[in-house]
């Protein structure tokens, strides 16, 4: 994945470029739908979306080889996709004082709590990598694409393999994979 600060010509503004190869799976979204969901359901502090999409013609092709399938855990077909995002700003170990510290991760906790109170959509992957913070010393929950909906959750539809920043899992998971 890669994020990088470019220039819409449309606006004449600079947005958020990601990068990335996404999972393709019917229980996960692409990261643009989910945030179109989180905005629906009025969950505060996450970056605006201005487009999101698959570039065409850009899927892996590895895990269809006969070499993949001799695999004992299936190889994962994976879609390119380009995610662009109206707001920007710090990394969250760049804060100048502890109260932006606190206050980023306060705003990246609600955040969290609307997408699942109201939205129930649980986000599965928060780091320090994963909250940025604003020009106005407040805070962003972003990085949505390994979230989950509830709905699959309960219906038990997971990942091939365990999913997150490893240093944020939680220990019982490590060691009970």
């Amino acid at each position: 994945t890669r994020v990088v600060t470019v220039y819409c010509v449309e606006t004449g503004k600079l947005v958020l470029l990601k990068d990335t190869w996404r999972v393709v799976s019917p229980s996960q979204s692409p990261e643009h739908t989910i945030y179109e969901e989180l905005k629906k359901h009025r969950v505060r502090n996450i970056c605006t979306c201005k487009e999101g999409s698959d570039v065409l013609d850009q899927v892996t092709k590895t895990q269809d080889t006969s070499m993949a399938r001799r695999l004992s855990s299936p190889l994962r077909r994976l879609q390119h996709y380009r995610l662009f995002l109206n707001e920007f700003g710090r990394s969250l170990t760049d804060f100048k004082n502890t109260k932006e510290m606190v206050t980023a991760v306060r705003d990246a906790i609600i955040a969290h709590g609307d997408a699942y109170d109201k939205a129930e959509i649980f986000h599965r992957d928060i780091s320090s990598g994963n909250i940025l913070i604003t020009q106005t010393g407040g805070g962003l929950l972003i990085d949505w694409d390994l979230c989950k909906k509830l709905q699959h959750i309960r219906q038990g539809q997971g990942h091939i393999e365990r999913t997150g920043t490893w240093q944020f899992m939680a220990a019982r998971l490590l060691v009970i994979p």
